[in-house]
């Protein structure tokens, strides 16, 4: 190995973590939502998806998905869907007809609301899989001060750019999506290190990472175990002692958004 810090980019989405079957959205219309009862204060995406530790998730989407029936209208006002009261829902385009699911929870349960611009899966598994990642491995396990405040959180694939320096060693960039694998290793380690990041706040770009010790190929994290989120601004970076790195966030670029499918 070079006296030098090397990076290995990992393109599968939520790798080891997730099913990496999701894909950009191409035009499902864009859907919003808000409802204090679960502690929503406002989110938005291609899905929505609401949080209740007694009832379980609420999939919503401004278009049939796999799994999905008809439910209601967006146009601004309540939902009333599967025993459910969402205060409100509105298609960014206008009314529309919304689609939903409910899914029981199969690890932490409790409040909020998701969503994310990923539209395609193959089956209602997948996408049953998908949202469980995002909610209970994600959203769910992040620190509670930092769900109190950024309750509503998004995966949008917004590209984080980070900078991993090691002390005598020249800095290595890593450049993903948010929620994809970042891999990289560390001089005279064996070892590499998985870091998953997601976005708390665009405005400030602060970002939970989390990290994870990986076998020699870097197909996924030794014994299967992630670290605990740990949360770096551009101006408070990520110091770690094991592996020994400086973690910077230099840059987070928007997402474009979701755009209305043409009309038929």
């Amino acid at each position: 190995m070079s006296n030098r810090t090397v990076a290995i980019l990992v393109v599968l989405c939520g790798l080891a973590a997730v099913p990496a079957m999701a894909v950009e959205p191409e035009g499902r219309p864009r859907l919003e939502a808000s409802d204090a009862a679960t502690g929503c204060p406002a989110v938005g995406g291609a899905f929505v998806a609401l949080l209740d530790p007694g009832r379980g998730m609420l999939l919503l989407s401004a278009a049939p998905f796999p799994g999905g029936r008809l439910m209601g209208a967006a146009n601004g006002g309540a939902l009333h869907a599967d025993g459910w009261r969402v205060e409100r829902v509105a298609a960014g385009g206008g009314p529309a007809s919304v689609w939903g699911a409910t899914y029981g929870f199969l690890g932490p349960r409790g409040r909020g609301c998701v969503a994310f611009d990923h539209e395609r899966f193959s089956a209602e598994g997948d996408l049953a899989s998908y949202l469980r990642w995002l909610a209970e491995t994600v959203y769910l396990e992040l620190p509670a001060a930092e769900r109190e405040r950024y309750p509503a959180f998004a995966l949008y694939g917004r590209e984080v750019c980070l900078r991993v320096e090691q002390e005598g060693f020249e800095p290595m960039r890593l450049v993903g999506r948010e929620g994809s694998t970042l891999a990289f290793r560390v001089a005279g380690r064996d070892k590499v290190w998985l870091l998953l990041p997601v976005v708390l706040d665009p405005a400030s770009s602060r970002l939970a990472l989390r990290l994870a010790e990986a076998d020699a190929s870097g197909w996924g994290p030794a014994g299967g175990a992630w670290r605990e989120w740990l949360v770096a601004t551009p101006a408070a970076p990520l110091l770690l002692a094991d592996p020994p790195v400086r973690i910077v966030v230099e840059a987070l670029e928007e997402a474009k958004p979701a755009q209305p499918s043409p009309a038929r």
